[in-house]
């Protein structure tokens, strides 16, 4: 929760009538800039059948051609992956469709996250080299702005193709064979039936690379788990969820929860490893379940297990996989959450000296550099600013990973930052970035980078959209209102729901308990919906600044609705902000 003043996005100021559900999820749609019915129904549920917007594309033709190639000749493939669930759920599938040519000579290569860096180094291109002798190489979620490392690969005689999402830098001459990249395609501009190609994660081009590939030579690629991979892919990876990306998520959770799931041992081994197994996979399973634990091993080891899972053949060796995933992420969240607590205190101690900084560098040489990043996630949630924190590895160099808000295109700046020397390396996504300095430009950089957030986003006042109020549906239409216009996250935000109330009151617990309790508080509404709501939260210290008994507040809840085992069922309402009102 945020003690500021919050700015307020209504999508409906009076209550609904008629088909109540249907009037808000078509004003949800219209905030998501459907205009016309056709469109409002896309929205809500996607043809099955996906537009390939690859052949739009210029190098699509050759890079499917040359793939085939290899296949037929059986020359020596490499996948090459970034550490990440969109990297290794990318080569996943390309795995998937060496197994179904029938193709054996194939290798991956997954960078070590702490020794080689991210992506085509110069390191890990020579060891590639040495160890596998590729004659191809296919690189997935990584390789376009790796020109030097690609240019010397071509003159050993390895040709390398490439599906990678991430922004390039200015136009050249790229020495991939195939650089099958949307935001680096001059093919796809003007083409309004392919415009949102650019969305896609590593994990979409990859579906719809093995897709061509697969049809073309006939071979039986199964694309029912690989759509499934490839959405799971797409939503960890926190892509805009508009358009195709849109549709490849939707039908991937369907697919999730169909008999699919079974083919797949090693996501079935995970959802039975993590306690999931039986319940319905939603976002929420794709975002803070599955995905955490396949990124949790490219974070803290290396990502070659998550790889072998979700690759798995059989039941046995799943299930030992999975617990190293899990264990793995048990690690993670224990150090993290250490990481986080140090973070707070030090954003604190910041902002207590300059309240108007505008975002936030927070470093530390004993932090872990695989788990920054999702710390700096939560600093801008806490502090509502655009965050870079930074870890210092064993060579003397900080890393770092920035996380930001809608106003603030961070790996835009990232990558300036770079160009212009100011830090030794830097680019990523306009919502997260990772960056690379030394010692001496850590200062320098600490000033530099709030004044440049301050010039692009003097104003970070946090805006909720939300929905309606709390009691204008009942909980099973808020489960229906949220169940249809799922999936949910980056592009399409979960709106919130108003709660007015001017009876309150603390509970369950006594109120000397402090951190780490969960805590709730009861306020009576005035429909026959929600005769008693309790919203709850773990954020003890923010809660007792905003939140006191006979005091009337305006709080911004989300809702979800939990099945117990006896068959009763149970509201669910976490706040997300609340501020105190005048009696």
């Amino acid at each position: 929760m945020n003690p500021t003043p919050a700015r307020v996005l209504p999508l409906c100021t009076q209550p609904p009538e008629g088909d109540r559900v249907g009037t808000l999820l078509t004003l949800m749609a219209h905030a998501r800039g459907c205009r016309t019915p056709a469109e409002v129904a896309e929205f809500l549920d996607p043809a099955p059948g996906l537009r390939n917007p690859l052949p739009a594309m210029r190098d699509t033709a050759k890079a499917v051609a040359r793939m085939i190639a290899a296949i037929r000749r059986g020359e020596a493939i490499t996948l090459f992956s970034d550490y990440d669930c969109d990297g290794v759920t990318s080569a996943a599938q390309c795995v998937n469709l060496l197994r179904a040519a029938g193709h054996k000579n194939y290798r991956v290569y997954i960078p070590d996250r702490f020794v080689e860096d991210y992506g085509i180094t110069a390191a890990a291109a020579a060891r590639c080299l040495q160890e596998q002798h590729p004659a191809l190489i296919v690189a997935t979620d990584c390789g376009s702005t790796a020109t030097a490392e690609l240019g010397w690969l071509q003159q050993q005689g390895v040709e390398v193709i490439v599906l990678d999402h991430h922004p390039v830098g200015p136009a050249v001459d790229h020495p991939a064979f195939a650089h099958l990249n949307p935001k680096a395609d001059p093919g796809l501009a003007g083409n309004p039936a392919v415009q949102d190609a650019s969305r896609l994660s590593a994990a979409g081009l990859a579906f719809f690379f093995c897709q061509l590939v697969a049809a073309e030579m006939q071979i039986p690629w199964d694309q029912e788990t690989n759509l499934l991979m490839a959405g799971l892919g797409t939503y960890v990876d926190v892509m805009p969820l508009a358009g195709t990306n849109r549709a490849l998520v939707k039908h991937s959770l369907a697919l999730a929860n169909s008999p699919v799931i079974r083919k797949l041992p090693g996501l079935t081994a995970l959802l039975d490893a993590t306690g999931w197994s039986g319940r319905r996979i939603t976002d929420y399973t794709y975002g803070f379940i599955l995905g955490p634990c396949l990124n949790a091993t490219g974070r803290m080891t290396h990502a070659r297990a998550s790889l072998q899972l979700v690759c798995s053949l059989s039941g046995g060796s799943a299930r030992e996989r999975a617990l190293v995933l899990t264990a793995s992420n048990n690690d993670r969240k224990a150090q993290q959450e250490r990481i986080y607590r140090e973070a707070i205190v030090q954003a604190e101690q910041l902002l207590a000296e300059a309240p108007q900084t505008q975002a936030l560098v927070l470093a530390n040489a004993e932090w872990h550099p695989g788990i920054v990043g999702i710390v700096a996630g939560k600093i801008r949630e806490r502090f509502h600013r655009p965050v870079i924190v930074l870890a210092r590895l064993e060579s003397g160099i900080w890393k770092g990973s920035g996380r930001s808000m809608a106003a603030v295109d961070l790996g835009g700046l990232a990558t300036r930052a770079a160009t212009e020397g100011i830090v030794t390396g830097g680019g990523g996504h306009a919502m997260a970035c990772g960056v690379k300095l030394t010692d001496a430009q850590l200062d320098p950089f600490r000033r530099w980078f709030p004044d440049q957030v301050a010039q692009l986003a003097p104003d970070l006042t946090p805006t909720y959209e939300v929905i309606g109020n709390a009691d204008w549906l009942s909980g099973e239409e808020w489960t229906e209102f949220f169940t249809r216009g799922a999936p949910f996250g980056q592009g399409n935000p979960r709106p919130l729901l108003l709660v007015e109330a001017d009876d309150l009151r603390w509970g369950p617990e006594p109120a000397t308990k402090r951190d780490g309790a969960i805590w709730a508080l009861k306020a009576g509404l005035g429909t026959a919906h929600h005769r008693d709501l309790t919203v709850t939260w773990t954020d003890m210290d923010q809660a007792r600044l905003i939140l006191a008994p006979e005091q009337k507040v305006r709080l911004f809840v989300e809702f979800s609705r939990h099945g117990a085992t006896s068959g009763r069922h149970y509201d669910n309402w976490y706040v997300h902000h609340g501020e105190l009102r005048a009696a």
